[in-house]
């Protein structure tokens, strides 16, 4: 599954990976309020980040898809992804004006301020859609309580 913001400026995006429930493993409990190990890929501007392992939390990801959902019908607004636990990746998308938006966030590895990458991209609201419906089909793959 893959979850993807596009830029404005070619080339430009940030995307998330999630693996099929399937290949992660049985034991794992997925409402454990811990991350789902997926990849992370940052292209903007002359920063290009390709890192495995980052983890996203569910919960998280589907309070983002709320705020997101009601960014895109209204137009206005900010959503926001924080989790409590997992605090490696952190971002959130804020309408500015005429449907276009910002995306801001930051990367951490080892949860030290000084390992800190942030990222910023301007986008719009046109590829929210995508983004919402990625989320539904995780959270029925998931199983997990919204």
């Amino acid at each position: 599954m893959r979850i993807c913001l596009r830029g404005n400026k070619p080339g430009e995006y940030f995307q998330i990976e999630l693996p099929e429930r399937t290949e992660i493993e049985v034991d794992r409990d997925l409402d454990d309020g811990y991350g789902i190990p997926a990849r992370l890929t940052i292209a903007v501007g002359c920063l290009y980040a390709r890192l495995d392992e980052i983890p996203v939390v569910p919960d998280a990801l589907y309070y983002f898809h709320n705020q997101l959902t009601r960014c895109y019908e209204q137009l206005r607004g900010e959503a926001i992804y924080q989790p409590l636990i997992e605090e490696e990746l952190e971002f959130s998308v804020r309408m500015t004006q005429q449907g276009k938006a910002l995306l801001v966030g930051c990367v951490r590895k080892g949860n030290e301020e000084t390992m800190c990458v942030e990222f910023e991209m301007k986008t719009d609201q046109s590829c929210f859609p995508s983004v919402i419906q990625e989320i539904n089909a995780l959270a029925e793959e998931y199983c997990a309580v919204q």
